[in-house]
């Protein structure tokens, strides 16, 4: 007969409040982990498990870009609600004027922070306002860390003392008739001082998701939100930002980073941009059909937008450029599009054609 060693534990909570014994190893049953204790810290120290070390340590961390390396969409002119940095949605606040741009690359990275981050984004409320103004990135699926213990942590530098909040909103979509968003705080407001790089950190457990109603469109997720005083005038800096299951307060870093593609190939599940290179088939005199499968696929059919309206192609060792362009038929999925743009003059129906700019012409958007 075999024989079976059961370990004694607790929930998260019951954990804070006992103290084990040195070398004692209890159970985590919030969390599915263990915990090593020394004799004199209440809840003792978590173990790292498998799943959250090795080659994929990296998907720890649920925030994408946190950094703040990766911008798509351009690196300044953010003055409006909407996403700026990959992954990272911004809202002014109503009646004020506000606006967010890439800043750092510095190529030694920033010393006070772990793992010196070259990048930031930098947040410019110049006029007052009302209302909302805030900072997100809304991590899919609603179920993510739900029931379970987490650490957020981020890195400010305002440029004088500036209150900042954080929340967690989980989102159970649209269509149909979902359950309301359920609204976390995080961190109460407090004000970060002027000066160095201050650490937010803070331990939190968000709610269960039993018994709610996803809605019908499949765009449930999980948001963590910094909020600033919307009738405040303020400069802030941010990066550096993760949210890992467990408590990763013991942790020297807990951002976890993974490789520059591998985080650029996440970002584009919701946004990339296609242009240089791309091929299509001459419709007409006046317009080309273009089309392409996607390297990876999108989280849902991507809208599709032309950035350009003076796209620049060659063909049958000609080359043309568009006027006033616009898209006239197209479609997308999760795997690919088409897309029949006009605009050009004097084209030969049935020859290939390829786009010669070395800027993008197609923007996809799937975002949350």
């Amino acid at each position: 007969m075999s024989t079976r060693i059961q370990r004694r534990g607790g929930t998260a909570s019951e954990h804070e409040a006992f103290t084990g014994a040195p070398r004692e190893i209890t159970v985590d049953t919030t969390n599915n982990s263990l915990r090593l204790h020394d004799g004199v810290t209440p809840g003792g120290h978590p173990v790292l498990m498998k799943r959250e070390t090795g080659e994929l340590g990296g998907y720890r961390n649920k925030i994408i870009n946190g950094d703040f390396d990766i911008w798509q969409r351009g690196d300044t002119g953010f003055t409006s609600a909407g996403y700026c940095a990959d992954r990272w949605y911004w809202r002014p606040s109503t009646g004020g004027t506000g606006s967010v741009a890439r800043s750092g690359i510095y190529p030694e990275g920033i010393s006070e922070i772990p793992g010196a981050p070259r990048n930031f984004i930098r947040i410019d409320h110049t006029a007052a306002g009302t209302e909302s103004c805030y900072l997100e990135q809304r991590v899919e699926g609603v179920e993510t860390l739900a029931g379970q213990e987490a650490t957020m942590t981020a890195y400010v530098k305002p440029d004088a003392a500036t209150d900042v909040a954080v929340d967690l909103i989980q989102s159970f979509g649209t269509g149909g008739t979902p359950s309301a968003p359920v609204q976390v705080e995080v961190l109460p407001v407090m004000s970060c001082p002027s000066g160095g790089w201050s650490k937010l950190q803070v331990r939190l457990t968000l709610p269960s998701v039993a018994g709610k109603t996803l809605g019908s469109d499949g765009n449930d997720y999980v948001a963590l939100r910094f909020s600033f005083d919307p009738a405040a005038v303020f400069t802030l800096r941010m990066t550096h930002v993760s949210l890992v299951n467990g408590d990763a307060t013991a942790a020297d870093d807990s951002f976890e980073p993974r490789h520059k593609q591998q985080e650029l190939a996440l970002c584009q599940r919701y946004y990339k941009q296609l242009g240089a290179g791309l091929s299509g088939v001459i419709a007409s005199t006046v317009q080309v059909l273009f089309s392409d499968a996607f390297e990876s696929k999108m989280r849902s059919a991507p809208t599709i937008t032309l950035l350009d309206s003076a796209p620049y192609i060659g063909s049958a060792g000609s080359t043309y450029t568009g006027s006033s362009s616009v898209i006239d038929d197209s479609g997308t999925s999760k795997l690919g599009f088409y897309a029949r743009v006009n605009g050009f003059s004097g084209l030969t129906g049935g020859n290939m054609a390829y786009v010669r700019q070395l800027t993008s012409v197609f923007a996809f958007d799937a975002e949350l």
